[in-house]
């Protein structure tokens, strides 16, 4: 695969959307791959322990071909939190009605937009059509916060692999 930072045309620098587009397209041209990249709606605040939807944080119609197979899923995105220091926000995703844990950020800093990356692999999943949802819960009830604005940014994607 080629990462792509210029338009082969013209030399000129590509955007980071433009750029994103670009990786997945290479991706894509590997097999049977999933993407979704973009901006998060604004102002989002999750709380409490149980999963959240993460709105627009979604694969819809990805086809799994196999009943054998597994998914190999990685979400990357950026997001804060609120409300008290010291907690751990777990990020998964939702399919065929059940919810699998990816991955969590321990947070020890308020208010500071962050990079997360999560990758998990999920097996047992029948042949067929797939919506993904990304979705986040609080390792902690009270009052924190999993945020996410226009400042942040998200991709998910999915492999489906042997």
């Amino acid at each position: 695969m080629t990462l792509k930072t210029t338009n082969p045309v013209d030399g000129t620098p590509i955007s980071a959307s433009a750029w994103g587009a670009a990786v997945f397209a290479d991706l894509s041209a590997l097999g049977n791959i999933g993407a979704a990249t973009g901006i998060p709606a604004p102002g989002s605040t999750f709380n409490g322990t149980a999963y959240q939807n993460m709105p627009n944080w979604l694969i819809s119609n990805y086809v799994k071909t196999s009943d054998t197979s597994r998914l190999l899923i990685l979400l990357v995105f950026t997001c804060f939190s609120t409300g008290a220091a010291a907690f751990k926000s777990i990020f998964g995703v939702n399919i065929d009605s059940t919810d699998y844990d990816i991955g969590f950020y321990y947070w020890n800093t308020l208010s500071d937009h962050r990079q997360v990356v999560c990758v998990g692999s999920i097996p047992g999943l029948t042949a067929g059509s797939k919506t993904i949802q990304a979705r986040v819960k609080n390792g902690t009830a009270g009052t924190p916060n999993t945020n996410t604005d226009l400042n942040d940014q998200f991709s998910i994607i999915v492999l489906e692999v042997p």
